[in-house]
């Protein structure tokens, strides 16, 4: 998390990530989901963490020795690196409904930490170069605060006429987001 801030903090005053082609290439490749199942939450938390992503267990999960029942997104799909992968134990059946951010302007990083913050996973279009130029879903949140709704874009009260889910998409759905390349990206080292 500290590294998060510290990034963050950096990109702000202007300070970017800088890569060298063999980080790029492995920032490139996408990650398949293994399938944890029969795992405690804490030993696939442990897995998914050696694959260089982010294990979420809700904050009501107090005891990590319990097993695994489902994760987003499923096992199979295709995640990029420092994806965020939300574990539930057995009982947690609701779905989970989300908006998804605008990924353009953004570098590969923050679109990650976005994501997360969204609930929503991300994959590279081929190399993650530069800002985050398109995305395969199209974004459903502003970053304007409109009254009545909060920040992620969900309603505040209950009484709108649409669906708890119009305009969203399940929680750990994989948007795909393409890079601009970039002169200045760190590919001499």
């Amino acid at each position: 998390a500290a590294n998060r801030v510290a990034a963050r903090l950096l990109n702000r005053q202007g300070h970017a990530q800088d890569y060298s082609a063999q980080e790029l290439a492995r920032l490139g490749q996408p990650v398949e989901l293994p399938d944890l199942s029969g795992l405690s939450l804490g030993q696939a938390a442990l897995e998914l963490s050696r694959l260089q992503l982010a294990p979420s267990v809700p904050a009501d999960a107090f005891y990590l020795d319990n097993r695994l029942f489902r994760m987003e997104p499923q096992p199979g799909t295709l995640v990029g690196i420092g994806t965020r992968v939300w574990l539930y134990p057995e009982g947690h059946n609701e779905v989970e409904w989300v908006a998804v951010p605008d990924f353009r302007g953004r570098n590969y990083h923050e679109c990650v930490w976005l994501a997360a913050e969204y609930g929503v996973s991300i994959v590279p279009a081929g190399l993650p170069v530069g800002l985050a130029v398109e995305q395969s879903i199209p974004a459903t949140s502003s970053r304007v605060i409109v009254q009545g709704v909060d920040e992620t874009g969900s309603p505040v009260s209950g009484d709108r006429e649409q669906g708890p889910s119009e305009g969203k998409v399940r929680k750990g759905e994989i948007i795909t987001v393409d890079f601009a390349p970039s002169f200045t990206s760190g590919e001499d080292g």
